[in-house]
């Protein structure tokens, strides 16, 4: 299947599936339909595996904190073993509070389903390739999207002690102005950290000690002192970050909040290890992020050239599928030295050499509203200035600051960003958010390794005595194995096996043979000696762990 076939069908068929979302559940922030809760997001997937069950199937991978099954998706025409092809693997939102990377996976579905009957293309993609699908590693977290009232939780939900008085999640955050969104709270105090902006009021930033500034202010969630300990919810719901609980460069909770007590020490994170440790044909691996700027690596190892150029034609591949919109990414960018810890980029890439690539939903404000005044901002107060011009223009996602009287704190404000918001795009803007990530995606099923055994060439050397020349080629873009997979001997090598005929021997070569790495695009070249009786037939198969199986039948003797 040329990739220019599926390149122009994506570009003009993603609005095959774009009303699949009428069927979300109402929630209280401003994106009332749209968001799949886990048990409409089942059902959804139930009548696409029934719509095609050739094509589609569900398998469980482990099951969360509350017990709700962690399911991947298999996509692929399972008449041709789907651990024997090229396969690609997209994980949604691990992180609670990005919901837009689950409603993304589970888009691609929806699209190829859709798809088949329309443009033979895909039928020929299910054939050669299995893309495996996580909607939802992180369920319990995302599941308060759908609940009042509304808190934004990125982490797992592990109880957790975050003040180590022997009590776990006692003290967590309250609704106390009763509108069903838990919101920043600003407290008046002379040793706070904070002051207002001077570009916008409503806003804070970091106090400029350097240059004499003194802070006037902190931020809490909105709730009171529960546990009557003089703190106001330092404990509450507690969990693990995925996206710091794998076991690459991990570093404890008392260095890295929400890295857990241990590496994969939460089902999520070793349900997601387990997966990939057992499926060693996934050769290229996107994990969704929304409005993520932190850095989603350690930063501690070097990339090899070799695949430095991989990553940044996955660069300009995603700008291409965003039709020019999305800045270019680095997937081991580290802003401002902030380097991560035991994060899935550094498990899937630096522990097991499988390319993987950070797609990023929602990175900016759709409508960039800028002043002069913000050349001189930090990038994070710039961020934030634009999300407030956006969302205050669009009349939803943030509330104005208003005085309550606290029990215990006295006045304080309540307002500010909503929950979710900057990282769940609204319903309306939900399908162009992630469109260009399902471009992207299935373009990537396009790049993986592909072995191809042609250009065959017999010569008779001698009475019965032939030279059987042929050529090994990676079809795809990927090569069989990364240069890091190498360094970390990941990869089970490509294989070439050789059988004769009962009467046939080898003079020169071997029955089976190691090759090295095929780059993508390039061939090796191999040649063999065989004595034959000419009635008997050449089998060739290569087998790659990453590219696939490639077989090719050679008759010897008369006529050659």
């Amino acid at each position: 299947m040329p990739r220019s076939t599926l390149l122009f069908f994506l570009s003009v068929g993603l609005g095959l599936c774009s009303n699949v979302y009428a069927q979300g559940p109402e929630v209280r922030i401003n994106v009332p339909k749209g968001y799949h809760s886990y048990d409409s997001m089942s059902k959804r997937i139930d009548k696409l595996i029934k719509a095609r069950p050739k094509i589609l199937s569900r398998q469980i991978i482990g099951k969360s904190r509350a017990g709700r099954p962690i399911e991947a998706l298999l996509l692929s025409d399972r008449e041709v073993d789907p651990g024997l092809k090229p396969a690609l693997l997209v994980v949604g939102n691990m992180a609670g509070d990005e919901a837009a990377g689950g409603e993304a996976v589970l888009k691609i579905a929806e699209f190829v389903v859709a798809a088949l009957d329309k443009e033979p293309a895909f039928k020929a993609l299910m054939v050669k390739r299995a893309i495996w699908l996580i909607p939802r590693p992180n369920p319990d977290a995302t599941e308060l999207l759908f609940k009042a009232p509304l808190r934004q939780q990125r982490w797992t939900i592990a109880p957790f002690d975050n003040d180590r008085d022997g009590d776990k999640d006692e003290d967590p955050s309250d609704d106390l102005d009763g509108d069903g969104w838990i919101l920043p709270m600003k407290v008046p105090d002379s040793n706070g950290v904070l002051v207002l902006d001077r570009d916008n009021h409503s806003l804070s930033r970091p106090a400029e000690t350097k240059n004499g500034e003194l802070g006037r202010f902190r931020l809490l969630l909105e709730g009171t002192d529960n546990d009557k300990d003089g703190e106001v919810n330092e404990d509450g719901l507690g969990g693990t970050d995925i996206d710091r609980n794998f076991p690459i460069h991990w570093r404890p909770a008392h260095q890295v909040p929400g890295a857990g007590p241990r590496p994969l020490s939460d089902p999520e994170s070793k349900a997601l290890a387990d997966f990939l440790l057992k499926r060693k044909n996934i050769g290229l691996i996107i994990h969704l992020h929304s409005n993520q700027h932190g850095a989603l690596t350690a930063g501690k190892d070097k990339i090899p050239k070799d695949d430095r150029a991989l990553y940044d034609a996955l660069g300009k591949l995603y700008q291409e599928s965003s039709k020019g919109t999305a800045k270019p990414l680095d997937a081991f960018h580290v802003p401002s030295g902030k380097a991560s810890s035991g994060t899935f980029q550094d498990f899937a890439y630096h522990g097991l050499g499988v390319i993987t690539w950070p797609a990023r939903i929602w990175q900016r404000a759709p409508e960039i509203i800028t002043k002069p005044s913000d050349k001189k901002a930090s990038p994070e107060l710039k961020r934030e200035r634009q999300w407030y011009r956006f969302f205050k223009k669009q009349g939803f996602g943030y509330k104005d600051w208003k005085p309550f009287k606290h029990p215990s704190l006295g006045k304080v404000e309540i307002g500010g960003f909503a929950p979710f918001t900057v990282k769940t795009p609204p319903s309306e803007m939900l399908n162009a958010a992630i469109s260009p990530v399902v471009r992207f995606v299935l373009n990537g099923a396009t790049l993986l390794p592909d072995i191809e055994l042609k250009g065959k060439k017999v010569t008779r050397l001698s009475g019965n005595v032939y030279k059987l020349t042929f050529e090994i080629k990676n079809r795809g873009f990927l090569p069989t194995q990364s240069r890091r997979a190498a360094e970390v001997k990941r990869n089970t090598p490509t294989v070439l096996v050789v059988s004769l005929g009962s009467n046939d021997t080898l003079v020169m070569g071997k029955s089976r043979s190691i090759l090295p790495a095929i780059k993508g695009g390039k061939s090796i070249e191999h040649s063999l000696i065989i004595s034959s009786s000419g009635k008997g037939s050449v089998y060739l198969v290569v087998r790659s762990e990453k590219g696939g199986t490639a077989t090719l039948k050679v008759k010897l003797g008369k006529g050659v």
